[in-house]
């Protein structure tokens, strides 16, 4: 083989190496801080934090919609694409737990509203999800997730509930964007039927781990420029 039909092979060898810069990666977060948003506002005391409970319209002044708030951290490599997302819930049952239905949404809100007890402004409006004065008023900004509504069935505290999260464009621009961003994502879990009490462990519980979120990325590795990818050729040869 002449130098140049070898130079000609390295290039095309090179090319095919770099054309495809981009992989997928599972990545995952516990939930960093939630909240049990009942129609006075967040959950106070350490059970607000230590539970994550959605319940519907009938349970009166106990009816209240879930949050959890999600930090990545910083990533290897910038995102281009969310792929999935899973969202996992540990049961932590009580007497009035109660199978049912609840919609997962993702506040795409900037900046995130207060979620704290006493100082938040949001607050379960007495319809189902819950959500809809927060919106309204601008406090939650919701896009719903597909498949839903997801079904909570009462079973032994420890049980895991993975629910998959359907993605649609929006949804997965605004998640790619947060991720680059360092940004904290939120999900806004709404009941479903009035008569749900869907009772999972919160970030602060100490027996049964908090919401985690499981997502697959892809990320770009980068793309050599292509005076790097003949400097690399013309390596070979000297």
């Amino acid at each position: 083989m002449t130098p140049g039909n070898k130079l000609a092979a390295a290039a095309a060898i090179l090319i095919c190496a770099t054309s495809m810069p981009a992989h997928a990666a599972p990545i995952s977060a516990l939930a960093g801080d939630n909240a049990t948003v009942q129609p006075g506002g967040p959950r106070s005391g350490t059970s607000g934090k230590a539970f994550l409970n959605i319940e519907g319209s009938s349970n009166g002044a106990f009816a209240s919609y879930g949050v959890a708030d999600f930090n990545f951290g910083v990533l290897p490599s910038t995102v281009i694409a969310v792929n999935s997302a899973r969202l996992s819930l540990t049961q932590a049952n009580a007497s009035f737990s109660t199978t049912g239905d609840v919609v997962i949404s993702l506040d795409q809100s900037a900046p995130l509203v207060d979620i704290q007890p006493v100082t938040s402004p949001l607050a379960y409006d007495g319809i189902d999800p819950g959500t809809g004065q927060d919106v309204t008023d601008g406090d939650l900004a919701l896009l719903g997730f597909v498949g839903g509504p997801f079904t909570y069935t009462v079973g032994t505290s420890g049980d895991v509930d993975a629910y998959s999260l359907g993605l649609t464009p929006p949804i997965a621009a605004e998640l790619v964007t947060r991720l680059n961003n360092v940004a904290p994502i939120r999900l806004v879990v709404g009941t479903g039927s009035a008569t749900v009490a869907a009772t999972w462990a919160g970030y602060y519980n100490t027996t049964y781990v908090g919401p985690t979120l499981l997502l697959d990325v892809t990320y770009d590795t980068g793309t050599p420029t292509q005076s790097t990818s003949w400097g690399r050729i013309k390596a070979i040869y000297r």
